[in-house]
């Protein structure tokens, strides 16, 4: 049995209390809740645990692992929990924070918010997993998409900068290295595919781009639709504290290209305070003359920057990393969307409850219909087609390289 480590759990209040009596005694009601789950989605890890539900080995709604309280009374692993929730929409979140989250409020609305979005990630997650293709690449489009884990792309990310002959000439200036484009990281998500399968020199862009991360719901359907298997959502916003470590830990410094001046401050100062001791070697907004990109570039080689964030949207970003590849002397590029204005504080996250139902895109639509409904409520359907199209003219998601 493993206890909350480093975070101390609540003692429960009488109504919680109750609560988990109640759901001891409704546990016939809880099996047949999984066994029509397991019907309606086909998901075969919910084998058994009925069975284990009606012995009281596991609770229908509850932590992800079982945990013991302050008065040594323990509660039984959940077959729906928020950890579940995060692991089948691919977000790299803590166990242990959301286990303790979920004891603090314990009760009936929690339960049932958990169990009806758990009930929505098995319908998403439809079919037997252990069939999709498990590979750590994928091809939509004629677009390589690496599929690893947080910690591998890490590792994969540290290790092209490392080698790369821009960070030898910044350790050895004048020595054998011959400068090089940066290593360009990109996010893609279904409207990055949209745009690209609608503009060619876009889609060139991604084809040539050094690493390619998924990012979204849309890519996670779109690749189960192809028969693979996404591992890890790997959204710009939730890989920059780990970008943020490797970069304190390298003592590499960044440079912030994108949004507006106001909205560029704020985000690096929010930057410094989340993660102390990243150092911003420069910044400028992205609202400048094509004229000037060549002044830009020199500014940024000038910075001593070892990676640049750009988040001036997408195509431009993409475009005018690949344009200005040969002017930047840096070991590395990284076009990350939205990630300044929600540094920023201009765009705000969706709660967490609507990321592990998948719909973040939801939240986004709500906070700019007028800019976003094209992109959602027509883009989404449409990303969908296409794959579904592509998929008919092709094999199943094919290994990379």
């Amino acid at each position: 049995m493993m206890e909350l480590g480093t975070i101390t759990p609540p003692r429960l209040s009488a109504p919680a209390r109750l609560w988990m009596a109640l759901g001891r005694i409704a546990s016939p009601g809880s099996a047949l809740v999984i066994l029509a789950a397991r019907l309606l989605t086909g998901a075969k890890n919910l084998k058994g645990k009925g069975m284990a539900v009606m012995a009281g080995r596991l609770s229908l709604v509850g932590p992800g692992t079982p945990r013991k309280l302050p008065s040594g009374r323990m509660i039984p692993a959940g077959v729906f929990s928020e950890s579940d929730l995060s692991r089948r929409m691919n977000l790299e979140l803590s166990a242990e924070e959301l286990d303790a989250s979920y004891l603090r409020r314990l009760g009936p609305r929690k339960d049932l918010a958990i169990l009806l979005r758990g009930l929505w990630a098995l319908a998403l997650d439809r079919g037997p997993a252990e069939e999709r293709a498990d590979t750590d690449h994928f091809n939509l489009f004629g677009v390589i998409v690496n599929n690893s884990e947080t910690d591998r792309i890490l590792k994969t990310i540290e290790s092209l900068a490392v080698s790369h002959p821009n960070m030898l000439i910044k350790m050895l200036p004048g020595g054998p290295a011959e400068p090089a484009p940066p290593t360009h990281v990109c996010f893609v998500n279904a409207n990055n595919f949209n745009l690209a399968l609608e503009r060619p020199e876009y889609l060139k862009v991604l084809r040539g781009s050094d690493l390619v991360l998924p990012d979204g719901i849309g890519v996670k359907i779109g690749l189960q639709m192809a028969g693979g298997r996404l591992r890890k959502n790997l959204n710009g916003t939730d890989l920059l504290p780990h970008l943020s470590e490797l970069f304190i830990r390298r003592d590499w410094p960044v440079f912030l290209l994108g949004a507006t001046s106001e909205v560029l401050a704020r985000a690096k100062a929010n930057l410094e305070k989340r993660h102390p001791g990243i150092r911003v070697a420069g910044m400028h907004d992205g609202y400048f003359k094509a004229e000037n990109e060549a002044d830009l570039c020199e500014e940024i080689n000038r910075s001593g920057a070892v990676a640049l964030i750009i988040g001036m949207g997408t195509p431009r970003q993409e475009m005018w990393a690949a344009r200005n590849a040969q002017r930047l002397q840096l070991p590395l590029v990284l076009s990350m969307g939205g990630l300044i204005d929600f540094l920023g504080e201009k765009n705000r996250r969706a709660p967490l409850w609507m990321r592990q139902a998948g719909l973040e895109w939801v939240f986004r639509l709500l906070q700019e219909p007028g800019r976003m409904w094209r992109r959602y409520i027509i883009g989404n359907p449409v990303f969908l087609l296409r794959v579904r199209k592509w998929v008919g003219k092709s094999s199943t998601p094919r290994k990379a390289r």
